[in-house]
C-alpha cells in the first residue's frame, strides 16, 4: 500500500481523494477493505479477544467478508480498461474469481434455509 501511495499517488493526499480521478472508486474500496482488515487484525490479538464480548468479536471477524467484497470491487475498478474488466495475469484471474466463489458460497450459507437435524 505504501509503495502504491508513493509511486502512483506521488505522496499527495489530495490526489487520493480526487473525485474526478477515474480510479477514485477503486481507491476508496481498497482503503475501506484495508481499514476493515486492520480492525479484524487488531481484534485478533489474544488480549483483545479476552477483553471483548464474544458476540461482538464474531461480528467484527465476520466483516472480513465485507472486506473481501470491497477488495473484489477494488480489483474490478482498478483493472478496467475503457470500461471493460481486463485481467491479464493468471494469478490475478485466480484471485478475482476465487474471491467471487468464496463470497457466493458465504451468501448461500447465510440465505439458504438451515436443515433441521
Amino acid at each position: 500500500m505504501l509503495l502504491v501511495f508513493n509511486f502512483y499517488w506521488k505522496l499527495d493526499l489530495s490526489r487520493l481523494w480526487d473525485i474526478e480521478n477515474p480510479r477514485y472508486l477503486g481507491t476508496v474500496t481498497g482503503l475501506l477493505a484495508v481499514l476493515i482488515l486492520a480492525l479484524v487484525t487488531f481484534t485478533s490479538q489474544e488480549n483483545m479477544i479476552k477483553k471483548m464480548n464474544p458476540k461482538m468479536w464474531k461480528i467484527i471477524q465476520t466483516t472480513s467478508y465485507l472486506a473481501l467484497a470491497l477488495a473484489v470491487l477494488h480489483f474490478y475498478y482498478m483493472e478496467q480498461q475503457n470500461g471493460v474488466l481486463v485481467i491479464k495475469r493468471i494469478f490475478g484471474q485466480f484471485a478475482f474469481w476465487g474471491a467471487i466463489v468464496v463470497l457466493v458460497l458465504r451468501l448461500l450459507v447465510i440465505f439458504l434455509p438451515k436443515r433441521k437435524v
